[in-house]
């Protein structure tokens, strides 16, 4: 036997409405809870020292194609913080455009607020090698899954080998796309 339920809107017994079903059998979720950050338009991030671990300066205000529905991420210690009632399993993207390449260019997402070069505490590492010659712009990235709970802190970190500081590239004033950033978004 079949059974067929049929429900415009899912709401919870106070009457929020959580998902609603479009006619097209697409499900709306009501509330997504993410983020997208990056370097402010025209604003490098400048003075990455070579064979160091460095944040990543991300911020939400004044970058084209950011935002930051519940309010998690601080533009002060450039750290996204979960939100109440938004842990579960994120979609988290990275990436980063040195100016210069050298033999290995690193992302990192970490726990945490701090910068750290213990393995333990990134979750996921993206390395961009390539002969420095024969490249320019690298921009090492990373797409993951992962389980975050309500308060944890989550920030990205850069590390390259170049031999002298390095810079992360902002978009050009006027320039309509990041270049260097961070997104999620909560799955489930």
């Amino acid at each position: 036997m079949t059974s067929i339920i049929k429900v415009d809107e899912i709401q919870n017994k106070a009457g929020t409405s959580a998902f609603d079903i479009r006619s097209n059998g697409i499900v709306n979720n009501k509330v997504p809870c993410g983020f997208s950050v990056g370097l402010v338009n025209a604003t490098d991030q400048t003075g990455i020292v070579t064979n160091t671990f460095t944040k990543t300066e991300y911020v939400k205000t004044n970058v084209d194609h950011a935002f930051d529905t519940h309010n998690g991420w601080s533009d002060t210690n450039h750290t996204y913080t979960v939100p109440a009632n938004c842990g579960g399993y994120w979609l988290l993207n990275v990436w980063a455009e040195f100016d210069r390449a050298s033999e290995t260019n690193v992302i990192t997402i970490t726990r945490g607020t701090t910068v750290t070069n213990n393995n333990s505490q990134h979750y996921v590492r993206g390395v961009h090698v390539s002969n420095p010659q024969n490249a320019s712009n690298p921009t090492p990235n990373i797409q993951f899954f992962v389980s975050l709970n309500d308060g944890q802190a989550i920030h990205s970190q850069v590390y390259h080998t170049y031999g002298s500081n390095a810079t992360l590239l902002a978009p050009d004033a006027g320039d309509d796309y990041l270049r260097s950033g961070m997104q999620g978004w909560r799955l489930f």
